[in-house]
């Protein structure tokens, strides 16, 4: 499958896949992200003791936020940007658990 934009990665690829990968995050974790630009938008992913899954972005707790554009998220899928360096250079910002948005990009290229 070819992974052209976020919308493609969230709503095709992540729930197909989410099971297998959903392993690399430990814990229950409630990681939402906010994608500008073409093929953006806002999703959530969640891992709970009953399962993962991946949605719209809803109302609720978040452990960690992400937001960053279209771009620079399947720069960091396709592996030609890692996330320290996009973070350092201000292309990727992070609220909450640092370094659990860090450990995310294992999980993201694992998923893609």
């Amino acid at each position: 499958m070819i992974l052209r934009t976020p919308k493609d990665f969230f709503e095709t690829f992540v729930p197909e896949s989410l099971a297998a990968v959903a392993g690399s995050l430990s814990g229950d974790v409630v990681v939402a992200f906010h994608i500008d630009g073409p093929g953006g938008g806002s999703w959530q992913l969640e891992r709970h003791e009953d399962g993962s899954r991946v949605s719209p972005l809803a109302d609720g707790p978040k452990d960690c936020e992400v937001w960053c554009s279209a771009d620079t998220f399947m720069r960091l899928v396709r592996g030609s940007l890692g996330s320290n360096r996009a973070f350092l250079s201000g292309r990727l910002r992070i609220a909450g658990d640092v370094g659990l948005a860090l450990a995310l990009e294992d999980f993201l290229k694992e998923a893609a």
